[in-house]
């Protein structure tokens, strides 16, 4: 009594359905595979160009055949990178003293224009009190 109550799609939406289905799981196959062909073609030039490299490359070096420079002559990068970071401490410790400097004679003045002032208060509370 309750199944012919329960509310059932249609056998052309489900037919549809079905076929949405299968033609974009058939979509997805096909690009997948595509995808795979173009990679394996590129895998293939890539690895035959380093190959054709290989062969196209000078006679091996040999050590010992190599000039011998002193440890003293090779800059490394950590050795250039420590050169540019201390370059860059002592600006910032230059910049910092210049301010230092400014700021103590900004100090020095004012000290000095406020004992001017505190001189020319005194002399006139001294005026006011000695008529």
């Amino acid at each position: 009594m309750h199944l012919r109550k329960v509310p059932t799609l249609s056998i052309d939406y489900e037919d549809q359905w079905a076929s949405l289905k299968t033609r974009a799981s058939d979509m997805l196959n096909t690009v997948s595979q595509k995808c795979l062909k173009i990679q394996a073609v590129a895998v293939k030039h890539h690895l035959k160009a380093l190959h054709s490299a290989e062969e196209a490359q000078a006679p091996l070096l040999f050590l010992a055949n190599a000039p011998f420079y002193p440890e003293s002559d090779y800059v490394s990068r950590e050795a250039k990178m420590f050169k540019l970071l201390k370059q860059k401490v002592l600006k910032q410790q230059e910049d910092s003293k210049a301010r230092e400097d400014f700021l103590l004679q900004r100090q020095l003045a004012l000290e000095e224009t406020l004992k001017q002032q505190a001189a020319l208060i005194e002399k006139l509370l001294n005026k006011q009190t000695n008529p």
